[in-house]
């Protein structure tokens, strides 16, 4: 027997964090242990794409550090497409680095309430 979907708000199960606008000045092309996830990082049609990295050499905020699973959801592309909008991804491990929760991704927590 099939069960009936029951429609919900989303926002009654998860909270979407906005990212943090990391300085321009201290992105680089150049391999440091911290990557900053970008639209580039997203699959079309979601999933965590691991093929081209923008690094940050600088301090940031501790709490814009993600941890491997975290869910991140692209918020914003500006492709013209716009291909990736909306597609989320898990986030993998890569040891001795850091993924960065940059401006225009959303980080899925769940709600405490």
């Amino acid at each position: 027997m099939m069960e009936e979907w029951r429609e919900c708000n989303l926002g009654d199960f998860i909270n979407i964090k906005h990212g943090f606008a990391f300085k321009g000045k201290d992105i680089t092309k150049d391999p440091t242990n911290k990557i900053l996830v970008t639209p580039g990082n997203f699959y079309i049609g979601g999933g965590f794409k691991d093929e081209k990295f923008k690094y940050f050499n600088g301090e940031h905020p501790k709490e814009y550090s993600l941890e491997k699973g975290d869910i991140i959801v692209t918020m914003t592309d500006l492709s013209q497409a716009g291909d990736t909008l909306g597609y989320s991804a898990k986030v993998p491990e890569l040891k001795d680095r850091v993924f960065l929760h940059n401006q225009r991704r959303g980080l899925g927590t769940c709600c405490t309430s």
